[in-house]
């Protein structure tokens, strides 16, 4: 369902993710979906209501049994299709399964099968059981009440009470639903919402306060639906330990089968170079790391900073490294025209604080150039918005995660380690080879309050699924 489809996440805060084997590259088109009407019926089976949830069925009216029966044959095909492509399967294709359960009669238990067995997955089809019951609870227009204060009134002030009460399942006494007054009831249920969801707990009703409450129901119930359709990238269950990170809420999980064991802060990549999701391993870690920039970098940013200022780079620890290994001489760049070095040199900046790998790189299998690592802009973390990176992920407190990595080393190698970080010597050692790592896209998740939360559509993926829905289904 074209690249979009590829921000396959895990769950987070207390929930329960999992992990499978994709491809790495962002660009890798998904099969095709076919996109029904996500409208409820009271006589869907269960099997079928696991296809309806997921976005890949209506369950009626259909104008005969045949017509039904071939709707869920073919959601079926697509969830099959997306399962194997997700977790990069070989073997017996979608088609031949769909095929050898039909001819046995078992069409539903294939179906009951490919329902993911973990909490998470079910607390988030409940969250979006919840968001169909409140679609109904509207939000006043919120111009006119977005400047009041304490005390002041207004008729709204009851309908917005009452709506934000049901979006965070808070039941209001039959006073306090239909008081019209800002009062600090009313700031603390604004400051919970916007808790809840991501934002800054003023108790104003901010311009992001008001972007969160305005955004339809049919948004939130389709950021829902495509994170539900996320899980179908992971494993049917996870072994031993695993790093998680989920790109749009800007954070990575050590997990220890399902439970969270440490959660740490990370910037991922902009809209403009988006972090790929991907399913792999750690490979090794590098301490205090070079970085060789891609050509893009180096043609984009480096090369201009170069002709700008002819010892910008030599500052910043940069050189020329030919084919032997050997660097070449600041002395011999022509720095009017340093693209004629490409091809024969790289370009190679070495560690220090100029450094943007920083003390470390967490090496990847199968990454394409993607990394988690240090960085040297530690105060980035401390910002909201956090899709600042050409595409890795940087990771807040990296020595937590590499404390993490080394659990199961010998103390002589954990201090020779940490003798190597005292130095700029780069060096390269196997390291949590063993655990896997999984960046992941749920823009939708459940609290271990069994509340839904939702980040930041960054890559405007959901909200591209949702265009192609609503064009398929006028």
């Amino acid at each position: 369902m074209r690249q979009w489809l590829f921000g396959l996440c895990a769950l987070v805060l207390g929930l329960t993710p999992a992990f499978g084997d994709t491809p790495s590259d962002s660009s890798y088109d998904a099969p095709e979906l076919r996109w029904l009407t996500p409208e409820l019926a009271p006589q869907v089976m269960p099997y079928q209501r696991l296809l309806v949830d997921l976005g890949l069925l209506s369950p009626g009216p259909f104008s005969s049994i045949p017509a039904q029966d071939r709707a869920i044959t073919e959601a079926t095909l697509d969830l099959l299709t997306l399962r194997q492509s997700l977790r990069g399967q070989t073997g017996a294709t979608a088609r031949e399964r769909l095929a050898q359960a039909e001819s046995q009669g078992a069409l539903a238990s294939l179906i009951d099968s490919l329902s993911p067995d973990y909490k998470g997955f079910e607390r988030l089809r409940t969250a979006l059981e919840r968001e169909r019951a409140i679609a109904s609870v509207a939000v006043p227009d919120l111009t006119p009440l977005a400047p009041l204060g304490l005390g002041q009134r207004h008729p709204d002030l009851a309908q917005l009470r009452r709506a934000m009460a049901v979006r965070i399942g808070q039941t209001l006494s039959a006073t306090l639903a239909n008081r019209d007054v800002w009062d600090p009831p009313l700031t603390e249920l604004i400051k919970e919402y916007q808790g809840l969801n991501g934002l800054k707990r003023s108790g104003r009703l901010d311009a992001a306060t008001q972007r969160h409450l305005s955004a339809g129901s049919a948004e939130r119930i389709a950021a829902i639906q495509y994170s539900l359709r996320q899980w179908y990238q992971l494993p049917d269950a996870l072994d031993g330990y695993s790093v998680l990170v989920n790109i749009p809420q800007y954070r990575a999980w050590v997990l220890n089968g399902e439970a969270v064991e440490l959660s740490l802060p990370v910037v991922v990549g902009k809209p403009a170079t988006p972090t790929p999701i991907m399913n792999s391993h750690f490979s090794s870690v590098t301490l205090n790391p070079s970085w060789t920039p891609p050509m893009s970098i180096v043609r984009n940013e480096l090369l201009p900073s170069l002709q700008a200022d002819p010892n910008a780079l030599a500052r910043q620890g940069f050189q020329w490294i030919g084919a032997d290994q050997q660097p070449l001489a600041w002395s011999e760049v022509d720095t009017d025209n340093p693209g004629a070095l490409l091809g024969r040199y790289q370009l190679r900046q070495a560690p220090g604080r100029a450094n943007p790998l920083g003390k470390a790189r967490f090496n990847l299998s199968r990454s394409r150039a993607i990394y988690l690592h240090d960085t040297n802009q530690p105060q980035l973390f401390r910002q909201d918005y956090r899709a600042l990176s050409h595409g890795c992920v940087r990771v807040g407190q990296y020595d937590q995660l590499l404390a993490f990595l080394l659990k199961s080393e010998s103390p002589a190698r954990r201090r020779a380690i940490e003798l190597a970080l005292e130095t700029r010597r780069s060096e390269t050692r196997t390291v949590g080879t063993r655990v896997a790592v999984y960046l992941v896209y749920m823009p939708a998740w459940v609290g271990p309050n069994n509340r839904v939360q939702l980040a930041q559509d960054i890559y405007g993926w959901v909200a591209e699924a949702n265009i192609t829905s609503m064009a398929r289904n006028p």
